[in-house]
């Protein structure tokens, strides 16, 4: 009782004596009449019951145990046949099965309150974990702003996602910050005791607070990391998007629509290389690259006359392919040689039969043996597969010039945007002098929160607002319609690379 499961499992002793318990209450259940049962017992039920027992799978070897004791006991009940303690045996596994089905009714009835509790059980890092993946896969359901409650609540859960998010992009910048030795360490700096009389080895590790967390973090001087840090890392993040900007305007020039091919289909397929996340024509690709397998699956599984090592043969020589309508749930196909035979048998008795209805007629008229032919349907078969096999190859020739002018022109004019764009960006820098911590003297920022409130996203909210303050670097580029970021915006994309880059330059 006490062995591994996998110990058990993998003798060779339990595998034999379990193959013999299932072989012998086959037998025997085989052997029953429904008409010597009682009434109350079904011999299918019965059989059903034993082939689930030992196909299931069981996670411990005490389960184990109950199983083969019940399945011995059965086994002797049959060889007695001692009906009454069947029907007994019957109505208790029933009265378990039942039982079982309301449990787990129940369970899916309640299955949220359940996990719910188990949540609130947890503590520490093993909850939040879970909160956070959780939080995830929910998405957030913007409320009503036509209403004063609605913006309210809105601007609430906006300026705490920003919060969340202006703390987590704080924490690496320190965290990369504190690896260059650029920014001291707290627990790594010499320690004075607040009690002059304490000794060295009395000291309490404790005091000092590691790490980049939020209660590290608060034992930093919070006006230098409010006035200072967090303004210098949000400018330092909008001038890295507008150097990979000028690069791309003045070195890069526009997105090139270049045709590719690629070779996962049967012939290589052209492609276009788009910027975009949805991709003109990749769709069809892929309908045609499956068009092509399948096809080509098909046709060769047919006219196999032999196994073939790429496929998995199934034992009473189908083959498994789906989407093909084939037997059965699984969609197995048989090759014509399968059906072959049989055509060859039948055409083998016709002629036969026809021959011995002419001798015994003494007829002397040669056989036409093309009339006895029974392979029509299977050329037609074959013809069929061939032609859509030619038909998918030439659907694979496509001209993609077309849409590649018409993509490379949309390309250039929103490259001819970005430079109009990125030239008033450049004259407003140079008008206002634009540098770090510039908006402490810039003209006055006058767009708040509330401003596109209905276009705003939860995740494209700053951690304050700025009214009163000076122009920053990120106003000015989110005036002119480019890519921008304010502390507490969700910045997920290259992150780590981008933070790290900043930290060398910081």
């Amino acid at each position: 009782m006490n062995k591994l499961l996998k110990d058990l499992t993998s003798t060779n002793e339990h595998r034999v004596s379990v193959l013999q318990l299932y072989r012998e209450l086959l037998r025997k259940t085989n052997k029953l009449h429904q008409n010597q049962l009682p009434s109350s017992i079904n011999q299918y039920e019965l059989q059903f019951s034993i082939k689930e027992s030992f196909h299931k799978r069981y996670g411990s070897t005490h389960d184990i145990t109950i199983q083969l004791l019940k399945g011995i006991r059965l086994n002797e009940i049959l060889e007695l046949n001692q009906w009454n303690d069947l029907e007994e045996l019957i109505k208790e596994e029933r009265r378990l099965f039942f039982e079982y089905q309301k449990r787990r009714a129940s369970y899916l009835k309640n299955k949220v309150n359940i996990h719910e509790k188990q949540i609130n059980n947890l503590r520490g890092k093993a909850k939040s974990q879970i909160l956070s993946s959780k939080k995830g896969k929910l998405k957030y359901q913007k409320p009503d702003l036509s209403t004063a409650n609605g913006k309210s609540q809105f601007l609430k859960d906006g300026l705490k996602e920003s919060k969340f998010h202006g703390s987590l992009i704080l924490q690496r910048f320190i965290h990369e910050l504190q690896l260059l030795n650029k920014l001291p360490d707290p627990k790594l700096l010499p320690y004075t005791p607040e009690r002059i009389f304490t000794t060295g080895d009395n000291l309490d590790s404790r005091h000092i607070v590691g790490g980049v967390t939020n209660h590290a973090l608060s034992h930093y001087d919070q006006d230098i990391l409010q006035s200072i840090i967090i303004p210098g890392l949000e400018y330092e993040i909008n001038k890295n998007y507008l150097d990979e900007l000028r690069t791309i305007l003045q070195e890069k020039g526009p997105y090139e629509a270049v045709i590719k091919e690629t070779n996962s289909g049967i012939v290589p397929l052209p492609y276009i290389m788009q910027p975009t996340k949805h991709k003109i024509g990749r769709e069809e690709l892929a309908v045609l690259v499956k068009r092509q397998t399948f096809c080509l699956r098909m046709m060769k599984i047919w006219e196999a006359d032999k196994e073939l090592p790429e496929e998995n043969m199934q034992r009473d020589g189908s083959y498994i392919i789906k989407r093909s309508k084939g037997w059965g749930d699984q969609e197995l196909v048989y090759p014509r040689q399968y059906y072959q035979k049989y055509c060859d048998g039948e055409e083998l008795f016709e002629v036969l039969l026809q021959i011995e209805i002419n001798k015994n007629k003494k007829v002397k008229t040669p056989i036409d043996f093309d009339k006895y032919y029974w392979g029509e349907s299977l050329d037609i078969s074959s013809q069929y597969l061939r032609q859509e096999y030619n038909k998918t190859i030439k659907e694979s020739q496509i001209d993609l010039l077309p849409l590649q002018q018409e993509l490379q022109k949309k390309y250039n004019a929103e490259y001819d945007k970005k430079v109009e764009k990125y030239n008033t960006l450049s004259m407003n820098l140079i008008k206002h002098n634009v540098f770090k911590h510039s908006e402490i003297v810039s003209p006055v920022n006058c767009n708040t929160i509330y401003n596109g409130l209905e276009k705003r996203s939860i995740d494209k909210f700053p951690v304050k607002d700025k009214v009163g303050k000076g122009k920053s670097l990120s106003d000015l580029i989110t005036e002119v319609g480019l890519k921008s970021y304010e502390f507490g915006n969700k910045f997920t994309k290259r992150v780590t690379q981008i933070i790290k880059r900043i930290s060398y330059k910081y």
